[in-house]
């Protein structure tokens, strides 16, 4: 974990460089992501996030990928990604937006695409009406307890979080592409987008169950602020976003974990 972070780190001054030439850049680069997967991959705690395996996808999805690789190889059709995640971003509801991006990946996992173009994404995803957005020293504290209001309020903001990092996801996939990283930057960016889909779609259906849906509870708008001051700086958004906003959510996992065998 501590090499991957310094690794991280590295690519973050490394970016900072403006004197780097294009070529530098590219190659740089790619050896610094190189070596932070190698790391993680040498990490139990930090598994490298890969497709899924055959064993792991249905008969539906194998046949489905087999159509597809047919198509592509006939046709030789390999495409930009960066309007498919446009599309998934600016989507406004947040069950289809889920869906887009375990899609897109599914579509990467098959060679569908091959590279990502500069794009103007903007500086905020597609999002419902609700929830009501607040600033976090406004949004009304909840208990968590076994009641069922306590659970919905529980679930409704790990939903949301979940929400974010799709998006947060899609974002750094395509907003940086004029840095010219290694499309491995972008193929991971959009494996983690497609396990947030996962993971929101499965708390959607929860809440469902309870009588309850997202957007029921108002929530905070903090981390998307985040993401805005660190558009235009990937170094920035690397250590802002993995190495501080996450990092705080681990830190908070032990008690989440006991906290929700409680209810």
């Amino acid at each position: 974990l501590v090499s991957t972070v310094i690794r991280t780190v590295d690519l973050c001054f490394f970016l900072r460089r403006p004197e780097i030439t294009e070529h530098e850049s590219s190659g740089a680069c790619g050896r610094a992501l190189e070596c932070a997967r190698d790391d993680a991959e040498q990490s139990t705690h930090m598994p490298r996030l890969r497709c899924k395996s055959r064993q792991g996808r249905t008969v539906r999805q194998r046949h489905r990928l087999v159509r597809r690789r047919g198509r592509l190889a006939k046709g030789n059709m390999m495409r930009d990604i960066s309007p498919a995640i446009l599309a998934a971003y600016t989507c406004p509801d947040p069950l289809e937006k889920a869906q887009l991006a375990q899609e897109i990946y599914t579509d990467l996992c098959a060679q569908a695409y091959d590279h990502a173009a500069p794009i103007d994404i903007g500086l905020r995803p597609g999002r419902p009406d609700k929830p009501e957005l607040l600033a976090p020293r406004f949004v009304p504290r909840r208990r968590i307890t076994k009641a069922s209001t306590g659970r919905i309020a529980l679930l409704h903001a790990i939903a949301h979080i979940e929400l974010n990092a799709i998006d947060l996801s899609l974002d750094i996939a395509v907003r940086y592409a004029d840095y010219r990283l290694p499309f491995d930057f972008v193929r991971d960016w959009m494996s983690v987008a497609s396990d947030e889909g996962r993971h929101f779609t499965l708390l959607h259906h929860r809440l469902k169950e309870l009588g309850s849906h997202y957007g029921a509870l108002p929530a905070h708008d903090g981390l998307w602020e985040a993401a805005v001051k660190t558009a235009p700086d990937l170094a920035g958004r690397l250590a802002i976003a993995p190495l501080v906003l996450e990092a705080r959510g681990l830190d908070v996992t032990p008690q989440l974990i006991t906290k929700m065998r409680e209810v």
